[in-house]
């Protein structure tokens, strides 16, 4: 039963990784769902730098994320550490950017 467990919870966080977690905007741009289960700022940080890596391998160059703040603000960090320009998606009360260079 632990088993199960371990790979169901595995198989949860796969879904929030490059490129499960995106979905295309046009040419070279993505919106990103900012969901990872996790409060812990340093696994927001891994995981964000994991996305934004992948990312850019695949030649995204712009990118809007929606979801947990904290999530978000671990994206913009890590899209703009790889060249990405990147903002989060507007909602009342919230709207910040983040570019690269």
């Amino acid at each position: 039963a632990a088993a199960l467990q371990d790979t169901a919870r595995r198989d949860a966080m796969l879904a929030w990784e490059f490129p499960s977690c995106a979905v295309a905007l046009g040419e070279a741009g993505i919106a990103v769902a900012a969901g990872l289960p996790s409060d812990d700022d340093e696994q927001l940080a891994a995981w964000a730098a994991r996305v934004a890596k992948a990312a850019a391998l695949a030649g995204i160059r712009r990118a809007v994320a929606s979801g947990q703040e904290r999530a978000c603000a671990a994206l913009l960090d890590a899209f703009a550490v790889v060249g990405i320009e990147a903002q989060v998606a507007p909602t009342p009360g919230r709207a910040r950017t983040r570019s690269s260079g």
